[in-house]
């Protein structure tokens, strides 16, 4: 994400296939990425070592590191949970990666709660 939008602006996950999905902030300030409604199970983080630390250039970096329970919401985290909803929120320049399974197909709206112009869609298929 940026301070225009979401890119690409549209996924399309597999039903029941583990889903790693890393949410990268380029703009100037704070961006939710919130995928209201779409339930999921299985959900873990990975936050990286350090702010501003580089997202790995080889995603089986990211598939093997060390993820962690899923847990309340607090700023040093950047990770919120709202049920079963996946909700992320990542400071300008950070980055966060989180892992679940889509557990229903359909298609769900990705936006950003504090910038409602940036908007994009998920199809679990």
């Amino acid at each position: 994400g940026d301070d225009k939008g979401f890119s690409p602006n549209s996924l399309t996950l597999a039903k029941g296939k583990r889903v790693v999905l890393v949410f990268q902030n380029i703009g100037s300030v704070e961006h939710h990425l919130h995928a209201l409604g779409m339930p999921v199970h299985g959900i873990s983080w990975y936050s990286p070592p350090q702010a501003g630390s580089p997202v790995p250039s080889d995603i089986n970096t990211l598939r093997s590191a060390q993820f962690l329970p899923y847990h309340i919401c607090d700023s040093e985290s950047g990770i919120c949970p709202s049920g079963l909803d996946v909700h992320l929120h990542a400071r300008a320049g950070d980055w966060l990666g989180i892992t679940f399974i889509p557990s229903t197909a359909g298609t769900f709206s990705m936006t950003c709660p504090l910038h409602p112009y940036m908007k994009g869609t998920i199809v679990v298929k």
